[in-house]
């Protein structure tokens, strides 16, 4: 079930980070005259990747606490499984202002968008991290 955590949340990170640079094209849409980077910035995917991000992010967290229960030890203990817990949060955070600024745009809201969804890959690469570490033991 370890394994299946991981491909779910390797899945996952790798749709997010197509969602972000959807985003950053967008962020440099609005602030600079034409973007730097190629590609642009399509609404419907960026949100159609961040919402299928969300939910195999989410997915992942879920298969990841089954495991450990089903091995019998105590859930919730690790320093892996606290970061996912503040992980799963913040993505579910940035879900929702994401879902905020299909409705309406506010540049207040799209700053603290950006700002969330770059702590969520900060806690990604701390999760690998500490993932990795419990799988070598």
């Amino acid at each position: 079930m370890a394994t299946v955590h991981a491909i779910c949340q390797a899945v996952a990170v790798a749709l997010g980070l197509v969602a972000a640079y959807g985003g950053l094209l967008r962020f440099l849409e609005r602030t600079r005259d034409r973007s730097v980077l190629p590609g642009t910035f399509r609404r419907r995917r960026h949100v159609g990747i961040g919402a299928a991000f969300a939910v195999l992010t989410a997915l992942g967290y879920g298969l990841g606490v089954w495991a450990v229960h089903r091995s019998g030890r105590d859930v919730l203990t690790s320093v892996h499984a606290l970061v996912g817990t503040v992980l799963i949060m913040l993505v579910a955070v940035v879900a929702f202002l994401g879902t905020a600024l299909v409705s309406r745009e506010d540049d207040r809201l799209a700053r603290i968008h950006r700002l969330f969804g770059g702590g969520v890959f900060v806690l990604f690469a701390i999760q690998i991290i500490l993932g990795l570490r419990l799988l070598a033991g």
